[in-house]
């Protein structure tokens, strides 16, 4: 699995993890949660595992890590390197490092990939968008010739835009007042 995740830059993807929680990821100086703290991580930050403890006893890995995150020259003038030991997960089971590996797909076709976003920029009713995915489900069910039966991969949520013909998988809400009167 390594040649798998191995990145061109030589990071390996199965040690990279992003801060999902809410709340962020504090590092701390020691293993010990009392211990002090040397940094706050915000949602969003990515990290690299440098080591995880196994419980000799329980055979388990603990939710303790020690782990590098590297402020790049582009959000800052100099690149700071921040370490720290994080947990993977709190006592009540509440995700904090959540890992990149978990974004690639494996199983596909191709190989590895990571997700792709395609959306040809029309816009739709979201009630109207949904019909339109349920009818291609039930083609699909009964055998029925449907836009996209060779390209698109229903299951996975891909669909062809009824107007272009172009591949999508994802709806991007429009932020905008709607008169009521239109609906």
């Amino acid at each position: 699995t390594h040649a798998l995740h191995s990145e061109p830059n030589g990071l390996d993807l199965s040690k990279l993890y992003r801060v999902v929680g809410d709340k962020g990821c504090q590092l701390r100086s020691t293993e010990s949660i009392d211990s002090a703290p040397v940094a706050f991580l915000p949602r969003g930050s990515i990290v690299e595992v440098l080591q995880s403890r196994i419980t000799p006893d329980l055979g388990l890995l603990s939710r303790r890590v020690l782990v590098r995150h590297v402020v790049s020259k582009q959000r800052s003038p100099s690149s700071r390197l921040t370490q720290g030991w994080a947990s993977v997960q709190s006592w009540q089971g509440y995700v904090i490092l959540s890992p990149l590996a978990s974004l690639c797909y494996t199983n596909t076709r191709w190989g590895a990939t990571r997700p792709v976003i395609r959306q040809c920029g029309h816009a739709a009713h979201l009630r109207c968008v949904e019909a339109h995915c349920l009818s291609l489900h039930q083609r699909s069910a009964d055998n029925q010739p449907y836009d996209g039966r060779f390209s698109a991969n229903i299951d996975e949520g891909e669909f062809l835009c009824p107007l272009c013909k172009q591949l999508s998988n994802i709806l991007i809400p429009e932020d905008v007042q709607v008169d009521s009167s239109w609906s």
